[in-house]
């Protein structure tokens, strides 16, 4: 996670990783979720970048 400030705004860059049977969809719920859950518990934030990576189980 990256944080900046942008003068009277934060600005928020996030590398997630999921599992990789997911869907785009299912990944894009996800990022949207978690976006709207920062934006809406810090109202100084202005925009939330999430980066989705597949994550894929070591056997």
């Amino acid at each position: 996670m990256r944080v900046r400030d942008h003068g009277h705004y934060v600005l928020i860059d996030i590398r997630i990783s999921v599992p990789a049977y997911l869907t785009i969809q299912q990944g894009h719920d996800i990022c949207r979720e978690i976006k709207n859950t920062i934006i809406n518990q810090n109202p100084e934030v202005y925009e939330v970048l999430i980066h989705l990576n597949p994550w894929y189980e070591e056997k």
